[in-house]
């Protein structure tokens, strides 16, 4: 008798794996959602199953422990086999489900485990934020730093992270919008597009060293005037390729400006007032040497 109950157990169990088949895997999980019922408000939970093929391991699992159950039960006793179909089904619903669950849970532990175990022997004085660093000494400002960077980092970031001057912006990233425009010894570059570690022993002058408070600069004062700013983004880069364009050649004409300022995007549209601020300068200088 037990080997026959042992017997239908499996044809059952191959019966519900061939359906579990076609419709869907416990493997993957269930994914439960909040459904409300049509003449209820009361919600319940609701089962859906994604198509995939249970693993063999996990079939061969539920089968043994289908024969041990089985084995387990006196077979001399008429209704313990009466009531073994019935006992089974219920089995099946229920704890086949939790059973397939709890083998997930338990493959997936598994590397999960052994992750945490190998970050947690990594020396802290070994890890990589450390051991892939470079030390790096740079003059910001007419001031000398020493910084230890990844050789990857670049000028802006090395200025607004390390050294928290944070006057240069982070637009776009790209060498684009000219926010973070700086001068190397006294040309204007995008810092977001240079190493900083390529400028040790450069002369590197950012917005806080163009002017200061109470003594700006005349192209700070320009601005100033002409309101030559709306959200103030890109004010920093705008100034700093101002200042240089006094020193590069240049037209008189409002087009030789704007060409010479077209690296740098503002995004508010106060190019108007920004020439005008530029040209003011221009004329008072103009104005000095002629005097």
């Amino acid at each position: 008798m037990a080997k026959k109950s042992s017997i239908a157990s499996l044809a059952r169990m191959a019966v519900t794996l061939s359906f579990s088949r076609r419709c869907g895997s416990f493997l993957r999980g269930l994914r439960w959602r909040r459904c409300r019922k049509t003449n209820s408000s009361n919600n319940h939970l609701k089962r859906d199953f994604f198509p995939t093929k249970p693993p063999i391991k996990i079939v061969i699992t539920i089968c043994e422990e289908a024969l041990v159950s089985d084995q387990g039960k006196t077979p001399e006793d008429p209704k313990a086999e009466a009531h073994s179909g019935s006992e089974f089904r219920r089995t099946t619903r229920r704890t086949f489900l939790s059973r397939l669950g709890m083998v997930g849970l338990l493959a997936s532990a598994g590397p999960i485990a052994s992750t945490l175990g190998e970050q947690s022997d990594i020396d802290p004085a070994q890890s990589p934020d450390l051991e892939n660093t470079v030390p790096v000494t740079l003059r910001v400002n007419g001031k000398k730093y020493d910084v230890r960077i990844d050789p990857r980092t670049t000028l802006l970031d090395c200025l607004r992270e390390h050294l928290h001057l944070t006057g240069s912006k982070k637009g776009c990233d790209h060498g684009q919008c000219g926010a973070c425009t700086v001068h190397v010894n006294g040309r204007r570059m995008n810092s977001c597009l240079c190493l900083a570690a390529m400028y040790q022993g450069d002369e590197i002058t950012t917005i806080e060293g163009v002017g200061q408070p109470g003594k700006l600069h005349p192209i700070q004062e320009a601005f100033v005037a002409h309101d030559a700013y709306q959200c103030g983004y890109c004010t920093c880069g705008q100034i700093m390729s101002a200042v240089a364009l006094l020193t590069e050649p240049c037209g008189p004409e409002d087009a030789d400006v704007k060409e010479l300022m077209s690296g740098n995007i503002c995004r508010c549209g106060a190019y108007q007032n920004i020439v005008a601020a530029i040209q003011s300068v221009r004329q008072s200088a103009r104005l000095g040497k002629a005097g």
